[in-house]
């Protein structure tokens, strides 16, 4: 399914009429307000074309696959995960709606973002602040949304633990999440002090 951006489709099964919703919902969340914010409003780069890969869907836009049985919300997988800007795609769990499907869209969408800068060093040595980062940008496309207000506590019930820990166990809403997504809170705070484009500077 295609919407107004011309670099990204979302895929879903046919025969499942709520798969259809569900992409529906997820084109619309991304010409309406992730895209905008994100890269015309806040100037990220756009996700990095798959055009060059075997494998790519078709052509080089983006894929979004609405995926059944996952047992996470979503997830971004790279074509090159040891190295420090790669193509990827995005999974997202089906039977998700409204907030709960706008934040992995956004957060996954904000990790195919990070996929595209050539860092100093490979993506997964960054640990904590790509997932601080990834939904930090769900606080600037769809602030209070109540998914992201609870991964605040996985940062707020762990404060006596340096700001890079990965641990897990402290996020009220799920044990096996790692405080990282709460970690989101300095980029908020530098956000609403500073404006959304120091966060990206």
């Amino acid at each position: 399914m295609r919407g107004l951006r011309p670099n990204v489709r979302v895929w879903y099964d046919s025969t499942r009429a709520a798969d259809q919703t569900q992409a529906q919902a997820a084109v619309a969340a991304l010409d309406g307000a992730i895209w905008p914010t994100l890269i015309t409003t806040l100037g990220f780069k756009e996700p990095l074309t798959d055009a060059a890969l075997t494998c790519n869907g078709g052509d080089g836009r983006l894929d979004i696959y609405i995926v059944p049985n996952m047992v996470e919300r979503g997830m971004t997988t790279p074509a090159a995960p040891s190295g420090n800007a790669s193509e990827v795609f995005i999974a997202i769990q089906d039977g998700l709606a409204g907030d709960s499907l706008l934040y992995p869209v956004t957060h996954h969408f904000m990790h195919a973002i990070e996929w595209s800068y050539s860092m100093a060093a490979p993506q997964a040595s960054y640990g904590w602040m790509r997932n601080a980062l990834a939904n930090w940008a769900v606080e600037a496309v769809y602030p209070g949304n109540p998914l992201l207000l609870a991964d605040a506590a996985c940062h707020m019930n762990s404060n006596f633990l340096p700001i890079n820990s990965q641990a897990a166990g402290a996020c009220t809403n799920d044990a096996s999440r790692s405080r990282d997504h709460g970690a989101y809170l300095l980029y908020q705070y530098i956000g609403r002090t500073s404006g959304n484009t120091k966060v990206r500077e």
